[in-house]
Parts: structure tokens; C-alpha cells; sequence
């Protein structure tokens, strides 16, 4: 007969039993739990996998046309594609577009910056004060591996530890196209570190250029008229402003002042004298349109020695930066665009769906109209404006008809 076991001995293992099963229902409901967590972090962060790779922002400033306010077209909803043809520019508004620069500039997987000029209109379309604010947007990517002290009064750079910068680099075939005679691609293109352009292109420099005046146009659409006293003011004569110009080039400039009188007379620039001048930086001497023999920085994304090596050669480069070139792939504008975007809607999803789930929030929610929870109460609501847009003189019918129209 087998011997019974006793009482305790029964209690402990009934005990362990239990442990064993307890500790593996734990695991079972742990793994569960953690995968639950990584779909739905994979659901709201499917961009992060490609963060360990370095990416080249590529720009094309010889196809984009910036709007202020997109208006849905055929036009605009094949700009949406990822493509690049000349039949079909890249509309963007000014605020996405400087939106995207400055997450470029905070994105760790950003490591270069690639623009396309030259023989491109739609630039030319774009106000001044709009391509300011890109080119503002540009500098922060330029500036983005440094921080400034304030108060910064004697203007030094200090460089941020363990952040490295981002080379920019801007290429036109040429920048003396006839759709685009005030220069505006070349003045986005002065804010990136280096400019390269074909030895067949030219460079003009005639000054920038207005086709009317801001407050003649603007006085004139509301019907209001215009009167100057021309006794007051008295035109600038040629030589005075020549005498101007060249002190405020001298005031601004280190360099020759002989040498920007050259440049006041030339104003256009072949390749070769806009490289002697200073005005461009590299001269490439193969044409880059051509896929088959492509020479650019982008030849040496993935690192490849082999291929920066080949840069160096054909453009007799005694000094360059290419090592700090080192980006893996190549990402355009539209679906970098498309990632941001995306992106910024995921985090508002998560805070949609668990940010206004908490008590405070809700509570400072309520304070300002804007409750998740419907309680039945009656909230503060928001103030509303009406914007209208008059395009020409109006009188008084009409401006009553307009007020009844909202109200």
C-alpha cells in the first residue's frame, strides 16, 4: 500500500500548483497586455521605423507654386501625388510648407537638404513677403545645430553637443530664366550653404522687382483715391542712387567696393564669372538632368565612399563637406509632407481619445466651453467673426446687403 501523504504536505503542494498556474496566467495576460500596447503604438506611430535612417529632404522650387489659401482643383489634387512633371506644379500653402521645414529641422532623420531651381515660374507668382517667411523657415534648418544666448549682442554661435548640422544644398541649371527676371529663386537659393549651377547657366542681378505698388493697389480695391503732392518729394537722380548703393554695399561688405560697381553694371553673370565672383559655388560640368550621369550630392546617399570620391574628382573640388553628406535615401517634399501630417493627426487622435478622458481636463475644458462630456448643462459658447473680402468699391446698398447676408 502507498503511503499517504500527510496534511501539510498536501497543503503545500496544492499551494505551488496554484503559483504555477498563477504565475503563467500572469504571463499569458502580460504578453497580451504588451502586444495590445505595441499594435496601438504601431497604429499611431507607423513613421518611427524609419527614423534610424537618414533622410535628404529633397525640394522643388522650380515646380512649387505657393499659395496662401488651397482651393480644390485638378490641378491640386494631382499635386497631392508623389510626382514630379513639369505639366503639373506642386501647389502648397506658405504655412504647410514652413510647417514642414520646421519639423525638417527638429527631425533627427532630416540630415541634409536638397533644392531644385531653375527655368521655374511659379515661384514668381509668390509675393515677397511669402518668400521671407520660407526663407525664414529655411535658416532654422540652417541654424538648427546651434542655439543663441539672449541677450546676444556680440552675435556667438554656440554649437548644441551631439547635434550635428544640415548641409543644404541648392541646384539650377540656371538662374536667369525669363519667367522669373527678379531673381526670387536665387534669393531663396542665398540662404542655403552651398549653390551649385551648370557651367551653361547665367546668373541675373537686376534687383528685385515690384509690378505695382502695395498701398496704390490696396487703396484702389477699397475706392479710394491716391493723391501725391509731387512738389513734396522730388525723384532720386541717377547718380545719387549709384552714391547710395555703393555706401550701403560698403557699409554692408568686406569685399571690393570696385568689385560690386563690376557687378551693378554686368547684371548677367555666365557660370564661369558668377563662380570667379563668389555668387555660386560649385560649377558641375555634366548635365544633371541627364538620369544616366546624375552629379550631386544625392549620388552619395548610403554612404558610399566610392561615389563621394567620384564627386570630388570630376568637379576638381579641393575642399569639400560631402563626408557630412550621409544620408541613406531620399525623401521628396509631398511625401514627407504627407508624413507629418499624418503624424500630427495621430497625436491628436491619442489625445482626443485619452488626453480629454481625465478629470482635469475636463474640468478645464468645461471652464472654457469646450466639455467632451455632455452633462446637459449649457455651456459658454465661443464668439464667432465674420470675415468679409471686398475686391472693389462698394456703396451703401451694397454693404447693407452684405451685413443682412451674415446676420
Amino acid at each position: 500500500m502507498s503511503k499517504e501523504q500527510s496534511g501539510p504536505g498536501v497543503i503545500m503542494s496544492g499551494i505551488r500548483r496554484i503559483g504555477h498556474g498563477l504565475k503563467t496566467s500572469l504571463a499569458i495576460v502580460g504578453f497580451a497586455t504588451a502586444s495590445g500596447l505595441y499594435m496601438e503604438y504601431r497604429k499611431y506611430y507607423p513613421m518611427e521605423e524609419d527614423n534610424n535612417k537618414k533622410k535628404v529632404l529633397v525640394i522643388p522650387f522650380h515646380h512649387l507654386q505657393l499659395i496662401e489659401k488651397e482651393k480644390k482643383s485638378i490641378r491640386s489634387q494631382l499635386s497631392r501625388f508623389d510626382v514630379d512633371t513639369k505639366d503639373c506644379p506642386v501647389q502648397m500653402e506658405i504655412k504647410d510648407l514652413v510647417d514642414v521645414l520646421h519639423h525638417a529641422a527638429s527631425d533627427p532623420s532630416i540630415v541634409a537638404l536638397y533644392g531644385v531651381f531653375g527655368h521655374g515660374s511659379t515661384l514668381s507668382q509668390a509675393g515677397w513677403a511669402d518668400l521671407e517667411e520660407v526663407r525664414n523657415a529655411l535658416r532654422v534648418i540652417r541654424e538648427s545645430h546651434r542655439w543663441h544666448a539672449e541677450p546676444n549682442l556680440q552675435h556667438k554661435a554656440q554649437v548644441i553637443p551631439g547635434v550635428e548640422n544640415k548641409p543644404m544644398y541648392a541646384y539650377a541649371d540656371t538662374f536667369a530664366s525669363l519667367g522669373d527676371p527678379a531673381y526670387k529663386e536665387y534669393y531663396l537659393a542665398l540662404i542655403f550653404t552651398h549653390i551649385h549651377m551648370q557651367k551653361t547657366g547665367e546668373l541675373n542681378l537686376f534687383g528685385a522687382m515690384l509690378q505695382q505698388f502695395f498701398l496704390q493697389g490696396l487703396l484702389e480695391q477699397y475706392g479710394i483715391a491716391l493723391h501725391i503732392n509731387n512738389n513734396v518729394c522730388q525723384d532720386i537722380t541717377r547718380s545719387h542712387s549709384k552714391a547710395l548703393l555703393t555706401s550701403w554695399l560698403k557699409q554692408g561688405c568686406r569685399d571690393d567696393v570696385d568689385l560690386w560697381k563690376r557687378i551693378h553694371q554686368l547684371g548677367t553673370f555666365p557660370a564661369v564669372t558668377a563662380y570667379k565672383a563668389g555668387l555660386i559655388d560649385f560649377l558641375p560640368w555634366r548635365n544633371q538632368k541627364n538620369t544616366k550621369s546624375k552629379v550631386k550630392p544625392l549620388d552619395g546617399t548610403g554612404n558610399k565612399e566610392s561615389a563621394i570620391d567620384d564627386i570630388k574628382n570630376k568637379w576638381a573640388l579641393q575642399e569639400t563637406d560631402f563626408e557630412q553628406f550621409k544620408a541613406d535615401t531620399a525623401v521628396s517634399l509631398q511625401a514627407y509632407a504627407k508624413q507629418v501630417a499624418k503624424k500630427k493627426q495621430n497625436e491628436q487622435d491619442i489625445f482626443d481619445q485619452y488626453g480629454t478622458q481625465h478629470p482635469a481636463i475636463q474640468s478645464i475644458l468645461a471652464k472654457i466651453g469646450m466639455s467632451s462630456v455632455d452633462d446637459g448643462e449649457p455651456h459658454p459658447q465661443k464668439e464667432t467673426i465674420a470675415l468679409l473680402r471686398v475686391n472693389k468699391g462698394i456703396g451703401n446698398l451694397t454693404a447693407r446687403k452684405l451685413v443682412n447676408s451674415i446676420c
